[in-house]
């Protein structure tokens, strides 16, 4: 976790009384178990033939971030609490900067 984003939480919890955990449903927090059987539901109800899991949206999260900061890898970096710029660089390198064609 990024030392801004640490700072973000430990405010969240600040906020909220008797608050222990992140992420919470209905007063209960959410355990890796229930995101993942969420998941393989909702692959199931969308009829997907493919593999899919929790994983994917830190996936998604880093490629939608390519696309909306022009590929900074730097931003990329910190969002996703990378500690090496290799592991930003596997979003960054898939992401093609739109280029203005004067021709």
């Amino acid at each position: 976790m990024s030392g801004q984003l640490f700072k973000m939480v430990k405010k969240y919890f600040g906020m909220i009384p008797d608050q222990h955990y992140l992420f919470v449903w209905g007063g209960k927090r959410i355990t890796p178990n229930a995101v993942w059987k969420r998941v393989k539901l909702i692959r199931q109800k969308a009829g997907f033939d493919f593999s899919l899991h929790p994983h994917m949206l830190k996936h998604s999260l880093g490629k939608y971030l390519a696309e909306a900061t022009n590929g900074n890898t730097l931003d990329i970096m910190q969002a996703l609490g990378h500690k090496n710029i290799k592991n930003t660089m596997t979003y960054v390198a898939g992401y093609q900067s739109p280029r203005k064609s004067y021709f």
